[in-house]
């Protein structure tokens, strides 16, 4: 074990040579050496030794020293059986030390990239939201001609206090260059967070565009109290119930509609790279109670991670939506399903 030059200065510190203070110095080879201090640098140690002399040792070769008392002949046997304790010690014996005197060099500390994502166009527009689009297109061509393409945006903040969600989803299909398929669904959530609480409150509002039930346009909104079940890294359960309301454009019933909401909804990750997320939204009307009529939303996804650097993904899913009661023309499940390429920004 060897000690810098600087230690021993420290060690040494009030020891001169005007003093002449009869010391002993313990090397890091386990020798000791017995004399009157004569001088020292930060680079060696002179002691005038009672037999040898003036002796010269390397700084860092002395691993502590200590005074001997007045009245001890530095050359008696009696000298050498001195050890450093608290109150003869010139300084405090230093910690073992590496071998090598040299300063170590501090590894280089890496730059952290800042975790936020930076706003759209240089600007702070969506500063910090996750942001998404998934493009899936589907045809084929032969006794008939079909084509099936989906375009989705999705949107998510979060911090300590606030929840925010936004995904919009639109499918189209054509068959022998006829529609078959035309609907837009808009869903934006904000969830009010409670510091150190499972439960919050949340505002969700829906549009829906669809070319192929009875209405043309539909808006809802509701208002509520959800619930996180469980909250890991892994696994994320909340449940939601509130109340609110809904209306119909272009259908038999364009009246204001009350309705509940219950919801239950997942987040899974099995796997490094892969999410299962899904939800399902049951929506029973608040007026017709001997009718039972309700409406329910379900989606579910499986995302799976291509290449993190360029944001790519690939995501299989499916969206159904249930009417307890529909015109004639209509069928009760609206399902929707879908392969697609997801690209992260």
């Amino acid at each position: 074990m060897r000690l810098p030059a600087l230690v021993v200065a420290a060690l040494l510190c009030g020891v001169g040579p005007a003093s002449a203070e009869s010391v002993i110095l313990r090397l890091t080879n386990g020798d000791t050496l017995r004399g009157e201090l004569l001088s020292r640098t930060d680079s060696v140690v002179e002691i005038q030794h009672p037999y040898l002399g003036v002796i010269t040792v390397p700084a860092d070769e002395v691993v502590n020293a200590a005074e001997l008392p007045a009245d001890l002949d530095p050359a008696s046997p009696e000298a050498g059986d001195v050890t450093v304790t608290a109150e003869n010690t010139v300084a405090p014996a230093p910690a073992i030390v590496a071998d090598d005197p040299s300063p170590v060099d501090e590894p280089a500390v890496e730059e952290i990239e800042d975790p936020i994502k930076p706003g759209l166009f240089g600007t702070n527009l969506l500063r910090g939201w996750d942001r998404s689009v998934t493009v899936g297109l589907t045809g084929s061509e032969g006794n008939t001609q079909e084509l099936d393409f989906t375009v989705q945006f999705d949107l998510f903040y979060e911090d300590d206090r606030d929840r925010w969600k936004f995904d919009g989803d639109w499918f189209y299909g054509t068959e022998d260059n006829e529609v078959t398929d035309n609907e837009v669904l808009l869903t934006l959530r904000k969830d009010w967070l409670i510091p150190e609480s499972k439960w919050f409150f949340f505002a969700l509002g829906t549009y829906e565009y669809d070319d192929f039930e009875s209405y043309q346009h539909r808006v809802s909104a509701s208002l509520g109290v959800g619930y996180e079940f469980v909250t890991s890294d892994e696994f994320t359960l909340r449940g939601l119930a509130g109340i609110g309301a809904v209306k119909e454009f272009g259908s038999d019933n364009e009246d204001v509609r009350p309705e509940a909401l219950l919801g239950l909804e997942t987040i899974w990750k099995p796997f490094p790279g892969q999410t299962l997320t899904a939800s399902h939204y049951f929506y029973p009307e608040l007026t017709r109670f001997d009718q039972l009529r309700n409406r329910n939303l379900s989606k579910i996804d499986y995302t799976i991670e291509i290449d993190r650097d360029y944001g790519l993904s690939f995501k299989i899913g499916a969206i159904n939506e249930y009417e307890s009661r529909t015109d004639d023309s209509t069928f009760h499940n609206d399902f929707d399903y879908y392969a697609a390429l997801v690209y992260a920004f």
